[in-house]
């Protein structure tokens, strides 16, 4: 029986330019976050094997302030076929007078099938603590196209958030065998 010897490969990178669009009140902005990760490669060690991008991970950051019982929906992580996301971010807010925070843990994942983005499971696992009432966030699929999060306020507060990003995406060809090649984009971009 053959043996084949593989090695796992990272490939560190820093300031790259995500371009992350939001939507709030029916206006789209556009919000450009730099960013940092790892490329993850798997390697068989022969003379003609070639390396494949298993997954990537993402860190990234955005700070938006948001008046009154407002909501605001970012396109955080573009999906393809094949490829999966595993989220760890974090939301903090405060209001303008110091008075009041919000602070808020997101754990979970999406699959995409090629007909279908999903998230696995039902829902995220969080771990929030506030002193609002209505500030909060949840997770959806924007089509097939990619992992969104939709961000809402509170009536009679201005709040400062900040959104730590933090994703790693990955392939998978269960079928075919070996990773699912590259994987684009890792980030959003224009």
């Amino acid at each position: 029986m053959a043996q084949k010897k593989l090695i796992s490969k990272v490939n560190p990178f820093s300031g790259v330019r995500a371009v992350i669009t939001g939507t709030s009140s029916g206006q789209s902005q556009i919000w450009y976050s730099e960013g940092r990760g790892d490329r993850f490669y798997v390697n068989e060690i022969s003379a003609t094997a070639s390396p494949v991008l298993e997954s990537a991970t993402f860190i990234s950051y955005l700070s938006f302030t948001m008046s009154g019982a407002t909501s605001q929906k970012f396109d955080i992580i573009p999906m393809t076929t094949g490829e999966s996301a595993f989220i760890e971010t974090v939301l903090y807010a405060q209001n303008g007078g110091g008075t009041a925070g919000y602070i808020e843990r997101f754990f979970g994942a999406f699959r995409h099938s090629g007909s279908a983005l999903t998230m696995v499971g039902a829902t995220m696992s969080t771990t929030k603590i506030s002193d609002f009432t209505t500030v909060g966030a949840n997770w959806s699929a924007t089509g097939t196209q990619s992992v969104a999060i939709t961000i809402v306020g509170q009536a009679g507060q201005v709040i400062d958030f900040d959104l730590h990003i933090r994703y790693t995406k990955g392939t998978h060809k269960i079928l075919t065998g070996g990773g699912g090649g590259s994987i684009s984009p890792i980030y959003p971009t224009s």
